[in-house]
């Protein structure tokens, strides 16, 4: 369970998080969204612990805080670490050594079903490639938490797809899963809620069911719709 308490985040006089507040329990894929410079990326760096929050922000993963929610997380944002001679299989190796959770047998299974050529140097590597390598890499690991930021960014229709069908097929059941995109009606179908931000603060936390039952609406019309009524019905 990933629970966020009254969460600020502040850079250079400049807010960028106002107080949000909410719970993921287990079982649950959520997708985050919200237009670009709202705070998804700040709000993933937050909970994984690579930026620190204001004071009197609350960040837990199941019932945990502070350095201890690490261990219950995993979240590979960029290889930007990694030096360019790097082949995907020392990327692997590295993480065999750095991970006890690091599950060798699902990274195997990805690595040929997305088709990644693990004798490939990173500098080589395309941008879908290395798109689908960061998710291979995050959901890999037999932990609680997953975040995946905009991981269908830069691919192309056929890469977005293979990236989903990982994602049914490879992330554990009973795990928590916050995913961010803008890929809004590709993504629908494989969450049970979505997260929208609006100018740094929480515009909605809904089932996507209900939105579908209750609403009569897609995910991306209810999200439009959040959006234009927001805005005092200005698009």
């Amino acid at each position: 369970m990933l629970q966020v308490n009254n969460l600020h985040y502040t850079k250079s006089r400049h807010v960028i998080l106002r107080g949000l507040s909410f719970k993921i329990p287990s079982h649950r894929t959520v997708a985050l969204l919200g237009e670009n410079g709202v705070g998804k990326t700040t709000l993933m760096r937050l909970i994984s612990g690579l930026i620190e929050p204001n004071p009197h922000s609350d960040i837990m993963i199941d019932g945990k805080m502070g350095a201890k929610i690490k261990a219950n997380l995993s979240y590979v944002s960029t290889l930007d670490w990694a030096n360019n001679y790097d082949r995907v299989s020392d990327i692997v190796d590295y993480f065999k050594m750095g991970y006890p959770d690091f599950n060798e047998q699902r990274m195997e299974e990805l690595i040929k079903f997305m088709r990644i050529d693990r004798t490939k140097r990173i500098a080589k590597l395309s941008t879908g490639t290395i798109e689908k390598l960061l998710i291979a890499l995050t959901i890999s690991r037999d932990t609680s938490v997953y975040l995946l930021d905009e991981p269908f960014g830069g691919v192309d229709v056929l890469a977005r797809k293979k990236i989903m069908q990982s994602l049914l097929h490879w992330l554990p059941e009973e795990a928590t899963v916050l995913v961010s995109t803008h890929y809004i009606q590709e993504i629908e179908s494989l969450v049970d809620d979505a997260i929208i931000l609006k100018d740094g603060r929480l515009l909605a936390y809904e089932s996507v069911e209900k939105i579908r039952k209750e609403e009569g609406l897609s995910l991306e019309q209810y999200y439009t719709q959040l959006y234009i009524e927001d805005n005092g019905g200005r698009e």
